[in-house]
């Protein structure tokens, strides 16, 4: 399949110039891809992959290959992530990517090129006094150059400072005042008009054409207007702390950590406080007395050859601005104890009126998401140092917790045993990996409500395996391995039927059953094993540069005593196959970063390269001219034969059971065969990624599928391979048209339950008695839906994903009719509200469906009437969205029993027993269908919830039908303790009703000591109010 690439650039208005780039061949990379445009995320870009964009569309070779959105952030999808280029690829497309709208990323990750083209790029020698005074040099046909001093005035000074975002002219000195330039003259007589955006804009005497010598290169020095812009803080809590990275030759970088002290920062957080940076570390050994104006004015090592890691990146947190927070207590960014920094020092913040309209500032302020819990009392231990806020109240709309009300900074009558705390939805819930060989593999565990527990293995998959490794920065997943792989766990079994689409960054992004809702024992605990080992630079996932993740980041191996016995544990490890070779000298190019790890001496037999012996961590005598590489043989798929006579049994993974096989045999007269790994597929010729002839990827090349045994449970486990849905049809015949090249696969046999087609019996690779007239295919139903950017699975704007994209819906005809579907389709609920006009932001991409009407019975919102598929006349500002809630009853002895709790804002809540009688509790029954109210019970009868209180001051008629109908004082505003938690206890049958009267039985005394008047256990007659 073709697509385009080009060069996008940020507008600062829709009819103004498009600046920041200086051309067509520099700028935002975005490729079109299934009718429409979309950037490229950053991760594992570089110059390999900036060299094939600039080869493709004609400009030269790649002078740079800047992320983190260096040329401003794109809109629309993001089409692409981990590309991975070997440079001498002619189109974008031949390279190795994590696949089409797969990614990790924003687009503050968009990636970018550089390419020396036609256009001119400047750079100001640092003789002067920073990146904006200097001599002028200029990059063409892969070189950098002079410039002659010719006719060189303001005018070319000027157009010189605008395309380095310098400011204006000062100067325009000649006769090489900042020293005579090393290689050739490539321009001189340059004549500007002062207006131009860049350098090459201007007319001259042509390339190479001059009489100039010694002591005429051109010079200029630029007053830079609001400070010096060649800097930056990453990954800080605002603008003003972060990692340190400045600007040059094209590329950010970070700055050595060593001589770093308060005469450049107010304080110095010690190593790689705010993650280790990537990329290239320019400078070393800084050194500034205090009053320099901007970094680049201070004494400093050579940009060539730090003798340090990111490990030392240097790190600052500044006094302006608002004091920085941070959560401390946890394994997790995003849950902990509250702290401030302020006038040099972290302290804490007293839990006297700390709620969740406190705690949302501190998540939203952290890019955490939205507060689920509000904790006081030291939930995640006592702080040290001083007590800096008390009386915290907020409104909701600050930014900062500085901007609410506050009694003054170190005012306050607590001691740390009242430290506020949070718990954010953007990182939880906590895991750890058990019984492996080391904190990346093992049995999943999630803590949840003071304890840890398992996952059950139901519908467990490469898909949250991905998710766990990610949120463990374990690397990448290699394994999703269950039936209690790594030993059978104990406790709670907290989540089942876990649904991640491969991208979430933490687990509890996931769509599951439900907190300790399961229909599993402990020998289904599920289990990953993830990698910490890749390979950078190579024709395939399987050959390449070694690197190790180590502390956050990846860092080589040097080659020392390197030879087949490592080659042979990197390719088992990685799932490669075999070793075929072990080459060093930077056999695939120089890494970058740290080296970790040097005299590795393994066996071969190990399974891991961390079992192997080696110096220790960043212990080594080696540059990166000496990275080791090695080139394995790849995926080679074993065949295992099933004799006839024999049980059939499915094939299963590596490192899994064989499950017994219950669809009967269908071959009487040949052995089967199963494929021991999993292939990789594809569909061609159908409408999308989700229809069309089944090809097969093996030893090299493409080949297609008989359709001798070929139905609907062999198309149900490719569709379930590819993430299509569901199976429609299983067309043979060639359906989709022949094939060519070879037929690989024959008289397949798959039960339907199967993850991927490896996992089925077959005659074996390349046994067939078929021609391409009888190709297999699939037509596979494409189609789920989603909630998007809410703060939680079961509210956001409402999305389809259909013939292979996700598309929203439009709000015309959206009513609650039409939510209670999606809500129920979901198995979120009830249907609390159906906002239309983008309540949850726009989205991108296609409008999928407009005029929905259904009548609430439907199993899918695509089944309800509507225009038709991409039929629409809206805009993404009328997007649908959805909004669900749900009710239970916890901690009776029966399910009409209970503590009454909501689940809304993305978590349980309870009710508070203010204004809590007979009238509500009749509405809690009903709506559970638990029959007639035989108490309306307070004071935390049923235990004391956790979490948040959502509802308080329920003024029920009792003829609602929802709990949420009911007057009340609006959710999580309330004045109440667990302690006074509302519960209930229901009939179980229809209340029977005398003369509008409804019988009540009072069971229960309230304790002696209970300030609420004790009851004698009689019948009661309470007037029906309804």
């Amino acid at each position: 399949m073709r697509f385009y690439v080009h060069i996008g650039f940020n507008i600062i208005h829709e009819k103004e110039w498009l600046v920041e780039g200086s051309g067509r061949c520099s700028g935002r990379v975005e490729v079109y891809f299934e009718g429409v445009w979309g950037t490229v995320c950053d991760d594992l870009w570089d110059e390999k992959e900036a060299q094939v964009v600039c080869q493709q569309l004609g400009c030269g070779t790649a002078v740079s290959a800047p992320g983190d959105a260096y040329f401003g952030q794109g809109s629309g999808p993001i089409l692409l992530d981990d590309v991975q280029c070997s440079g001498t690829e002619t189109s974008l497309g031949q390279c190795s990517h994590a696949g089409w709208f797969i990614h990790n990323c924003g687009h503050r990750e968009d990636s970018s090129v550089i390419c020396s083209g036609k256009l001119l790029y400047i750079f100001l020698i640092m003789n002067g006094s920073g990146r904006c005074s200097g001599r002028v040099e200029v990059f063409y046909h892969g070189q950098w150059g002079r410039v002659c001093d010719d006719h060189w005035d303001l005018r070319e000074a000027q157009v010189v400072c605008r395309q380095l975002g310098c400011g204006r002219a000062l100067e325009a000195p000649v006769e090489a005042k900042f020293g005579d330039g090393k290689g050739k003259f490539l321009l001189d007589d340059i004549d500007c008009t002062g207006s131009e955006s860049f350098l090459g804009q201007c007319p001259h005497a042509g390339w190479h054409l001059h009489n100039c010598g010694p002591r005429e290169d051109a010079s200029v020095i630029c007053k830079l207007e609001g400070g010096w812009r060649g800097l930056r803080l990453v990954n800080g809590w605002d603008r003003c702390s972060g990692r340190v990275e400045v600007f040059y030759r094209g590329t950010w970088g970070s700055v050595c950590g060593e001589g770093w002290d308060l005469a450049e920062v107010v304080a110095t957080p010690p190593g790689a406080h705010f993650r280790a940076g990537s990329g290239k570390i320019l400078l070393d050994d800084v050194r500034c007395v205090g009053s320099k104006g901007h970094l680049g004015q201070g004494m400093h090592g050579s940009q060539i050859g730090p003798n340090c890691g990111h490990m030392e990146d240097a790190e600052v947190m500044c006094s302006g601005g608002w004091a920085p927070v941070r959560l401390v207590g946890t394994h997790g960014s995003c849950a902990g104890r509250v702290e401030l920094f302020y006038q040099g020092e972290w302290g804490t913040i007293c839990d006297d009126l700390w709620d969740l309209p406190e705690a949302n500032i501190v998540c939203r302020h952290l890019g955490c998401g939205r507060a689920i819990s509000a904790l006081s009392e030291a939930h995640f231990g006592e702080g040290t140092g001083k007590i800096l806020l008390d009386n915290v109240h907020c409104k909701g709309h600050e930014e900062h917790l500085e901007e609410c009300s506050h009694v003054g900074w170190f005012s306050h009558n607590c001691g740390h045993g009242e430290d506020a705390s949070v718990i954010c939805s953007g990182d939880w819930p906590e895991l750890r990996l058990v019984g492996g060989a080391g904190r990346c593999s093992g049995r999943v565990e999630v803590f949840h409500q003071e304890a840890w527990g398992t996952v059950c293995d139901d519908l467990w998959d490469l898909k949250e395996a991905e998710v766990v490794c990610r949120q463990l920065r374990c690397g990448e997943a290699i394994s999703a391995l269950g039936k209690a792989h790594f030993g059978a766990g104990s406790g709670d079994i907290f989540l089942d039927n876990l649904q991640c689409a491969g991208v979430e960054r933490s687990l509890g992004q996931c769509a599951h059953s439900g907190w300790s809702e399961h229909n599993c024992g402990h020998h289904e605990d599920a289990g990953v094993i993830c990698s910490e080992l890749r390979l950078v630079g190579g024709s395939s996932r399987c050959s390449g540069r070694v690197e190790v993740l180590h502390q956050g980041a990846w860092g080589t191996v040097c080659d020392d005593l390197w030879d087949l016995n490592e080659v042979e544990v990197v390719c088992r490890q990685l799932g490669c196959g075999q070793a075929v070779s072990g080459p060093g000298g930077a056999y695939f190019g120089a890494g970058s970063g740290d080296i970790f790890l040097d005299n590795l001496q393994c066996s071969g037999i190990e399974q891991y390269l961390g079992q192997c012996a080696h110096s220790g961590w960043s212990e080594h005598n080696c540059g990166h001219h000496e990275d080791a590489s090695v080139i394995c043989s790849g995926i080679h798929f074993l065949m295992l034969q099933l004799k006839t006579s024999e049980t059939c049994s499915t094939c299963s993974p590596l490192g899994s059971k064989i499950t017994s096989y219950t669809k009967p045999p269908k071959l009487k007269n040949k052995s089967l065969l199963c494929l021991k790994g999993e292939p990789v597929l594809h569909l061609v010729g159908g409408s999308g990624q989700c229809s069309g002839r089944v090809e097969v990827f093996h030893q090299g090349t493409w080949g297609t599928v008989c359709d001798d045994l070929w139905d609907l449970n062999e198309a149900e486990v490719v569709c379930r391979q590819l993430g299509c849905g569901h199976a429609i049809a299983a067309p043979g015949e060639a359906h989709f048209g022949p094939g060519s090249g070879e037929i690989l696969l024959d008289d397949i046999q798959c039960s339907g339950s199967e993850s991927h087609l490896g996992q089925c019996p077959s005659s074996g690779w390349l046994d067939h008695n078929c021609d391409h007239h009888e190709d297999a295919g699939v037509v596979c139903s494409g189609m789920f839906l989603r909630l998007v950017n809410g703060s939680h699975r079961c509210e956001g704007r409402v999305e389809v994903f259909y013939n292979g994209t996700w598309g929203t819906v439009c709000d015309d005809s959206w009513d609650l009719t039409d939510a209670k579907v999606v809500c129920q389709q979901l198995d979120c609920g009830e249907a609390l509200s159906a906002p239309a006009q983008s309540y949850f932001d726009g989205g991108t991409g296609h409008i999928m469906l407009d005029g929905v009407q259904c009548s609430g019975n439907e199993d899918k919102v695509w089944q309800c009437t509507h225009n038709g598929w991409f039929a629409h006349n809206c805009g993404h500002q009328e997007d649908a969205s959805v909004i669900c809630v749900a009710l239970r009853l916890t901690s009776g002895s029966h399910q009409c029993e209970g503590r009454v709790e909501v689940h809304y804002n993305g978590s349980w809540g309870t009710v508070c027993d203010d204004s809590w009688d007979l009238r509500d509790a009749q509405v809690v029954c009903r709506q559970l269908g638990c029959g007639g109210p035989v108490a309306a019970l307070g004071r935390a009868h049923f235990k004391r919830g956790m979490g948040p209180i959502a509802l308080d001051d329920m003024e029920c008629m009792g003829t609602e039908t929802k709990l949420w109908q009911c007057l009340h004082s609006g959710w999580f505003s309330h004045n109440c303790g667990h302690h006074e938690d509302a519960g209930v206890i229901c009939s179980r049958e229809p209340s029977s009703e005398l003369g509008g009267v409804i019988l009540l039985h009072i069971t229960q005394e309230y304790p002696q000591d209970s300030e609420t008047p004790a009851l004698d256990q009689k019948w009661n007659l309470v007037q029906q109010r309804s």
